[in-house]
């Protein structure tokens, strides 16, 4: 049979996938110009891909996020600033899950996105001291134009690839949101 068959409507469900992940973020601000730079660790992917029955087995997962734009600091003489920048985003996304399924043995699930969007960075900072401070605040970016989506099956031993440029794979949106808090230095 089929991949589709063995699989039934997963790839439809794939559009609804949600992954929530910790991790560290670098906000990096110039005059005009800034980088924010993001990477996230998920401990949990969302998939309903590999769900059935039996828990999925995580064997790696990474993002990396980022956006370059322009921006502007209000109050930066105070204790208090406030930042707000608009940019463009790059995001990267990849996971690598494994299950056992009766009947087929383990079915292992790859998927790779390589993706450029628009987004916003929102940051506000107190400082206690002329260079230390603490810092919160979110970013949003929204993802519609993808350099690659991949997905790769291997069932039974036999491999199953699903990607952009053959079609497969098509109207990969993505939105990543990020509340940030930490530490502020500013030189």
């Amino acid at each position: 049979g089929s991949i589709k068959g063995v699989l039934g409507d997963a790839f439809g469900k794939n559009k609804d996938e949600v992954i929530n992940a910790a991790g560290f973020a670098v906000d990096i601000r110039g005059k005009l110009f800034y980088a924010m730079l993001q990477m996230a660790f998920p401990s949990k992917t969302h998939s309903d891909l590999l769900k059935g029955g039996s828990s999925a087995l995580k064997n790696s997962a990474l993002i990396f996020d980022s956006q370059l734009g322009i921006g502007m600091t209000l109050f930066k003489d105070s204790p208090f600033n406030l930042f707000l920048g608009a940019g463009i985003g790059f995001n990267t996304m990849y996971s690598n899950q494994k299950v056992k399924i009766p009947s087929y043995g383990e079915v292992s699930y790859a998927k790779t996105d390589f993706m450029l969007g628009v987004g916003v960075n929102v940051l506000a900072s107190f400082y206690f001291t002329k260079i230390i401070g603490i810092y919160g605040g979110l970013a949003d970016t929204v993802y519609m134009a993808p350099i690659k989506a991949q997905r790769k099956f291997t069932v039974a031993g036999k491999d199953y690839t699903l990607d952009s440029a053959s079609g497969n794979v098509k109207n990969s949106i993505a939105n990543s949101f990020n509340l940030k808090l930490g530490l502020s230095i500013r030189f």
